[in-house]
């Protein structure tokens, strides 16, 4: 018997879209892609709207057209896509410090980053939970520095009314696997200020061809058989998939987004709705419980709802994971230790406390639409168990060392 294990994150991806897209295959995936490239427009209040093939060579494409060949400051914790984006478009990084309260963007950490010259800034909303840009856009804006908001993670998010990625000059999307919304495979630029205009269009004159995308597609399926908690087990125990680790992976040369894709995105952007607020409901659950146990979590910014593609907790360095949960360490690393990071930051020697103690402690638990109540009734009863164990702020406050890091599920 299989045994059960839930995914730490999942896109609502079902067979009726799947079909639809199918259904859509023989008429070419010209229209699909126009009618997601209006549909986002509208949503996203945007002037133009670049599909890519990932939201990793969207942000590419952003950090090239913002910061030419100056700098980019991006946070210190997150994913390696931020790397492999500013690795691709040639450009040097800073690193800021997030607010272990927020995750948002500590000020004196960004006012920093300029201060040194960066000619472009990259906010990340994670998990769902909005940031609030205008704090930021109060230092960049005197500078003449672009905002790069990065909402590949917003998953229906919302601030002031308006969704997440609806906020920067520059914006990027993410439709990968484990996305609020997803095509298996895809990323979408959307552009605001005419200034870019120039640039935007040599992007868009340099994207490799799309293909049919029959391979994304594919793994898309793949992803909806086997992505729920009564199959995930059989997936998490190849290696080769080496679901779960946290890798930097080099971006390959942004190509235009494929056609079955965007036939499967027309299809699950008429989905989004009921899954948001799935994981809306189950993240109060998750809150309700996380509070009686006196655990922390990263508090909203006001003025936002947030879209909790994961629920986020901080309790001490020492928990252990529980991976059949789908409870982990989302980013077990902070970006300051990687390689390439190394090879193109400005500031190598500018502390990141605050992103070392996220990679410790933030732990992330489901909220998805594959969740059973009693999954949810799980994950609640282990939160109340943790409450001789929550804790936050050991290892930088008192000095003493960040443990080792463990394995952790992809986003």
């Amino acid at each position: 018997m299989i045994p059960r294990r839930l995914p730490p994150v999942s896109s609502p991806l079902g067979v009726r879209a799947l079909g639809g897209a199918l259904l859509r295959a023989p008429r070419g995936g010209k229209s699909a892609r126009a009618a997601v490239a209006t549909t986002l427009r509208e949503r996203f209040d945007a002037r133009r709207v670049v599909l890519t093939d990932s939201g990793t060579a969207a942000l590419g494409l952003a950090m090239r057209a913002a910061a030419g060949r100056g700098s980019v400051a991006i946070p210190a914790y997150g994913c390696p896509d931020l790397l492999a984006a500013a690795a691709w478009a040639g450009v040097r990084v800073r690193l800021y410090d997030l607010d272990v309260a927020t995750l948002a963007p500590r000020l004196d950490s960004v006012a920093r980053a300029l201060e040194a010259g960066s000619t472009a800034l990259v906010v990340t909303h994670l998990f769902g939970l909005a940031v609030d840009l205008a704090p930021v856009r109060a230092l960049c804006e005197p500078r003449g520095v672009v905002v790069i908001e990065d909402a590949a993670q917003g998953a229906g998010g919302t601030l002031r009314g308006a969704p997440l990625g609806a906020h920067g000059a520059l914006s990027v999307l993410s439709f990968g696997r484990g996305k609020g919304l997803t095509a298996g495979r895809g990323g979408a630029l959307l552009v605001r200020d005419e200034r870019f205009d120039a640039a935007i269009d040599a992007a868009v004159s340099s994207l490799g061809a799309s293909g049919s995308g029959a391979r994304d597609f594919a793994v898309a399926s793949a992803q909806m058989l086997l992505g729920g908690p009564a199959l995930f087990a059989i997936p998490s125990a190849v290696p080769g998939l080496r679901l779960g680790e946290m890798i930097y992976h080099e971006l390959d040369a942004p190509r235009a987004m494929a056609h079955l894709p965007a036939m499967l995105l027309v299809q699950t952007l008429r989905d989004a709705a009921p899954e948001l607020r799935t994981r809306r409901a189950n993240a109060e659950r998750l809150r309700t419980a996380a509070a009686a146990a006196g655990i922390r979590t990263p508090i909203p910014c006001e003025g936002s709802e947030p879209g909790f593609l994961r629920f986020p907790i901080l309790l001490s360095a020492d928990t252990a994971p529980v991976p059949a949960l789908g409870i982990v360490r989302p980013y077990p690393r902070s970006l300051a230790t990687f390689d390439v990071c190394r090879t193109l930051r400005d500031d190598a020697d500018a502390p990141m406390p605050d992103a070392s103690l996220l990679a410790a402690e933030l732990f992330t638990l489901p909220t998805h639409g594959r969740l059973a109540a009693a999954d949810v009734e799980r994950l609640a009863q282990w939160l109340r168990s943790r409450s001789v164990q929550s804790h936050a702020g050991r290892g930088v406050a008192d000095g003493s060392p960040v443990p080792a890091r463990t394995p952790f599920e992809s986003r």
